[in-house]
């Protein structure tokens, strides 16, 4: 009902409005496409890594609903296969796109996907560590709601994982997917997730992907270049 402290669409205006204001925006990226002038095969070109990627988010919310649905708890390469999909998708487009439209070579389009591709992987992950153990003051979404929600994302599942055997393994499972949980277990919860060390953990999985995403951009000298670095520095090291 609220996203980063505003209420949602179809909340404040009903679902409704909600769902024509989505498919606006999305006709709306297509109608600025064609609209461009743009030589007609990188239009076209573009048309069709656009269609492609947003099938993929589709695929991923999919998948990321079936997670949720489902007892099992999904692998590591289960979750990264879904936000691949769910969100890196478009990155992966957003930055190929950029590439068409400056008349790049094929190579360099194909390095800005991957560094796109790499950059929404390791976006995700930050993401979902802050759903878990954000400081709500600063994301203005409740503390741990996505445990509440019995999200499975990888710090939840890293978390389940470190603390079978021990005292903290209740403490999250009490939690996880319970909606009616009271706000004191569900700050036992997260305190737990905390003293396993788990965001270290994370944020240093995110580094990985962003490391493979600034290797596809070690070819380049301009400063442009420092700018996106700064931007992947961020994106592993925030807190919102």
């Amino acid at each position: 009902e609220m996203r980063h402290g505003v209420p949602t669409v179809h909340k404040k205006f009903g679902e409704p409005v909600a769902i024509l204001a989505g498919d606006i925006l999305f006709s709306k990226a297509y109608q600025t496409l064609v609209k461009t002038k743009h030589q007609a095969d990188a239009v076209q070109n573009m048309v069709s890594r656009l269609a492609s990627a947003c099938v993929e988010v589709c695929e991923g919310q999919m998948l990321d609903i079936k997670m949720a649905e489902s007892d099992d708890i999904p692998t590591r390469d289960q979750y990264i296969t879904m936000i691949r999909k769910k969100t890196a998708a478009l990155f992966d487009v957003s930055c190929a796109m950029g590439a068409i439209c400056a008349n790049a070579k094929p190579n360099d389009i194909t390095n800005l996907s991957n560094f796109g591709l790499n950059l929404g992987i390791a976006f995700q992950i930050t993401d979902d560590l802050i759903g878990v153990m954000g400081d709500p003051t600063v994301t203005k979404k409740p503390v741990g709601n996505d445990i509440r929600e019995g999200k499975k994302s990888l710090p939840i599942l890293m978390a389940i994982d470190a603390a079978q055997n021990t005292t903290h393994y209740k403490n999250i499972l009490d939690v996880f997917g319970n909606h009616r949980s009271s706000k004191s277990k569900l700050n036992k919860a997260v305190d737990s997730i905390r003293s396993l060390g788990i965001e270290s953990k994370v944020r240093e999985i995110a580094c990985t992907y962003a490391n493979k995403a600034d290797k596809r951009i070690n070819s380049y000298t301009n400063d442009t270049k420092k700018e996106i670095e700064s931007l992947l520095g961020f994106v592993v090291k925030r807190s919102v």
